[in-house]
C-alpha cells in the first residue's frame, strides 16, 4: 500500500504555533469550510467552547476538556 506524507517545518518557537492554532480565527486558515469561529471566553481554558460555522451555516461547537500549555488542545 502507498503513503503520502507530508512533513512542514515552522520555524518559529512552539509557544507562537501554539497560540496561533487555538486564537480565533485562526481555525478558518487551518480547517477547510470552516469560514468564522468564535471562542465564549479568551483565554482558552478547560470548558472554553469554540463555535465552528461551515460553508452552510451550519454551526458546530467544540469544547476544550485538556489542555498542556504549548502542547495538546482536547
Amino acid at each position: 500500500m502507498k503513503s503520502n506524507r507530508i512533513i512542514i517545518l515552522i520555524n518559529k518557537p512552539i509557544s507562537k504555533v501554539f497560540k496561533f492554532t487555538v486564537t480565533p480565527p485562526n481555525s478558518t486558515l487551518q480547517i477547510d469550510g470552516v469560514v468564522k469561529e468564535e471562542v465564549n471566553e479568551w483565554p482558552v481554558q478547560i470548558g472554553t467552547v469554540y463555535k465552528l460555522t461551515n460553508k452552510n451555516s451550519d454551526i458546530s461547537n467544540v469544547i476544550v476538556r485538556h489542555i498542556k500549555k504549548d502542547e495538546l488542545v482536547e
